[in-house]
Formats: structure tokens, C-alpha cells, sequence
């Protein structure tokens, strides 16, 4: 079967130190208390995890504490044994918050609008309001 992809491509900025955002991208519990998306994960190299009330799996391919995420990530509606790349980087800002680089590759091409609005509207607006209230205490 051959699967026509697309890939998503975000520039996030989240007014919270590297390490915070970390932190939230790589702990299930802080993941879940941002997102209100049931998660489970050990983000160690090779780790399986499950997201999204486990309509989203996959594994930790690569990291590097507070510098870098890589996982495969397939979604529930992907056809089967279908995974994508998630590649994550996170660069400091001048004013001391952080900046998500964000690269979905591999998306099949249907599932490319719906997951660009998710990833944007609500994963990093979520993250984006989290962080704000607590920098503004």
C-alpha cells in the first residue's frame, strides 16, 4: 500500500524555561495536568507510551534532557502498523522563555489538517497558557 505523507512543521514559543517545557513534554503526570490528556510514559530511550485516552502510542527513539525529543507516533485513525516521526527541539529565547521546533513527519496526507490544528490549537496552546499563568505569579 503505498501512503502519500505530508509533514508538519510548527514554531511554538512557551514563556517557560528549557527545562520546564522539558519536563512537561517528557513526564506524564506534568503532561496530563497541562493537557487534561490521559498519558502514559517513561520518556527513556526505547520506551513504549500511550497518550490521548491511548488513541496515540509509540516509542522513545532518542532525547537528550532539556535539548531534543524524538518518538514514533501513530494515532488510532493511521491505517494499520502506519507510524510517523515526532522530532522535538527546544531553544532558549532572550527572554528567558523557550522555543519548540516541531517536525510531525510523515503524516498520511488525510490526517494532516486535523492533526496541524491539534498540535497548534490545542497541545501548544495549552502549553502556552499553562506557562503563561504561572510566569505572571
Amino acid at each position: 500500500m503505498k501512503v502519500k505523507t505530508e509533514n508538519i512543521f510548527q514554531i511554538t514559543e512557551i514563556a517557560a524555561p528549557r527545562s520546564k517545557v522539558y519536563a512537561a513534554l517528557t513526564d506524564y503526570k506534568t503532561f496530563y495536568a497541562i493537557t487534561g490528556l490521559h498519558a502514559e510514559f517513561k520518556a527513556d530511550k526505547g520506551s513504549f507510551f500511550e497518550s490521548e485516552n491511548k488513541k496515540v502510542s509509540g516509542y522513545f527513539l532518542a532525547s537528550e534532557e532539556n535539548e531534543y525529543i524524538v518518538m514514533t507516533w501513530r494515532h488510532a485513525y493511521f491505517f494499520r502498523g502506519i507510524h510517523t516521526i515526532v522530532h522535538i527541539e527546544l531553544t532558549d529565547m532572550d527572554n528567558g522563555g523557550t522555543r519548540i521546533h516541531f517536525n510531525h513527519i510523515g503524516v498520511p496526507e488525510e490526517h494532516a489538517g486535523w492533526l496541524t490544528k491539534h498540535w497548534k490549537g490545542e497541545v501548544w496552546a495549552m502549553f502556552q497558557a499553562h506557562f503563561a499563568g504561572i510566569m505572571e505569579k
